[in-house]
Order: C-alpha cells, then structure tokens, then sequence
C-alpha cells in the first residue's frame, strides 16, 4: 500500500513537472516568434522609407499594410499579417511578409521649435516640415500562449 502511494506521488510529480516544461516551451517559442517577426518587420519597413528610387524615370510605389489572412492561430482566432503591394505590375502584386502583426499606426515628426513633435497624417497642415516617420507595429503570438510585443521604428528624412 505504501509502495502503490509512493508511486502515485512520483507519477503526479513527474506528470506536473512534464506540463510545465511544456507550458514553458509553449512560452518560449512565443516569444523567439514574436521577436524574429518584429524584427523582420521593422527590416522591411526601414528598408522601404530608406530606398525609395526611380526606375526608368518612374516612381516605385508600395504600400504596406495590416491585412487579416486566411488562417487562424491555435485558440481559432484569425491571424493578421504585414502586406505590402507592389504598383510597378499590372495586376498589382500583394505579398504577405511577416504574420502576427495586428496594428500598425504612422505618425510624422515636424520640427517646431526646435524639437521633433510627431503627428498623425490627419493633423499635418505643412509636409514641407516633416523630417521624421515613426512606425508602431503591434505583434501578437500565434500559439496559446497569449504574448503581446510592441516595436517601434524611427526613419529621419
């Protein structure tokens, strides 16, 4: 009786410390998911506002945006995903770059006084005076494990 007690004891242990090491893993690879997308994001946006060219004396227009896909992450809620559709080629292309990203908000920074104030587009009255763009980018993890990760990207002009 005491032997059948003590097995059940060490079973229970070791069946809680199993699905805590899982849990554990669950978290941790939230989070390394969370981290590469933001990072791949920012990647990508940064090279946007850096490179913009012409070619064949035409302007290379792209546009990024927050879209939802057709998938659904673990709990069945839908995933969003960073886009960024291409102008140059009829018709225009849309690529999925970086899933997880639910927001995405732009503010400009105008120099007044001296300092570097940031404006949503709605409240520009001169875009002569923008000498900034700052990206929000909110990231969100596709597993159970509910992590949010917010970063931030700052391009001068």
């Amino acid at each position: 009786m005491i032997g059948l007690t003590l097995s059940f004891l060490i079973l229970s242990s070791l069946s809680a410390i199993y699905l805590a090491t899982q849990h554990s893993q669950q978290t941790q690879t939230a989070i390394i998911t969370l981290i590469e997308n933001s990072r791949i994001a920012k990647s990508f946006l940064k090279s946007a506002l850096k490179n913009n060219k012409l070619e064949n004396n035409k302007l290379e227009i792209k546009y990024y945006f927050i879209e939802k896909t057709n998938r659904k992450d673990e709990t069945g809620a839908p995933v969003y995903a960073l886009y960024r559709q291409d102008t140059t080629s009829k018709p225009f292309k849309k690529i999925e770059l970086v899933e997880g990203v639910n927001e995405m908000k732009m503010k400009y920074a105008v120099l007044e006084n001296h300092q570097l104030v940031e404006y949503p587009a709605d409240q520009i009255t001169d875009y002569s005076k923008i000498r900034g763009i700052s990206i929000k980018l909110l990231f969100s993890s596709l597993n159970q494990t509910h992590l949010e990760k917010s970063e931030y990207v700052y391009v001068a002009l």
